[in-house]
């Protein structure tokens, strides 16, 4: 992250994407300061929040004396950390709880950091991967339910990640629709009976 300052938002935006040599839409920024004849710009890019995800994981785990491999990849508006290391049951938890709640950790100092809202997913030795394969075929099968019985069902907590999966993966199914309800730990997805004439 770097400050710039200029005369408009747009002219600071123009420098810092010849400057790089990329496109626009491809540059953050915050307002540090806005006066009538100048303007003051945090910039930072998708490099530096990578580069900053990835400098707060391998510390993080330097400080518990624990070697890390971090491997960042960015797609569909969100980062993707793949971590290995020696303990990786140790970083995953029971049932997946200590991965999330260091997920939750990397997310919240990044957001805060940059002063705006990212998306992050982590993995270790592939347990998501994994996860996720295991939550569609639970949702598929409980979908393949809702279609024969028109009953809608309402699924235990998940973590928004997992939801977001169940969406995806059932948005193509015929008769079905999902929705997410509640608040915090008590929010749920729910998985509905759709007629085919029925409007979105």
């Amino acid at each position: 992250m770097k400050k710039y300052s200029g005369n408009s938002i747009d002219e600071i935006i123009d420098v810092v994407a010849l400057e790089k040599g990329i496109a626009k839409s491809l540059i953050y920024y915050n307002i540090v300061e806005e006066q009538a004849d100048q303007v003051t710009l945090n910039i930072f890019t998708d490099i530096d929040i990578i580069d900053f995800i990835q400098d707060y994981i391998e510390t993080f785990f330097k400080n518990l004396e624990q070697e890390v491999y971090v491997d960042i990849r960015f797609s569909d508006g969100m980062y993707r950390v793949f971590v290995d290391a020696k303990n990786n049951a140790v970083i995953i938890g029971r049932a997946g709880q200590t991965l999330q709640a260091l997920t939750n950790v990397v997310r919240g100092a990044t957001n805060a950091h940059f002063k705006k809202h990212v998306k992050i997913v982590m993995d270790v030795n592939d347990y998501k991967a994994n996860r996720y394969e295991k939550v569609e075929s639970m949702v598929y099968r409980i979908a393949r339910e809702v279609q024969d019985t028109k009953v809608d069902a309402t699924l235990d907590f998940i973590p928004s990640d997992e939801r977001r999966v169940v969406h995806h993966y059932l948005s193509g199914m015929e008769n079905i629709q999902t929705k997410s309800i509640g608040e915090g730990k008590n929010r749920r997805l729910v998985i509905t009976f759709k007629e085919e004439n029925e409007e979105n």
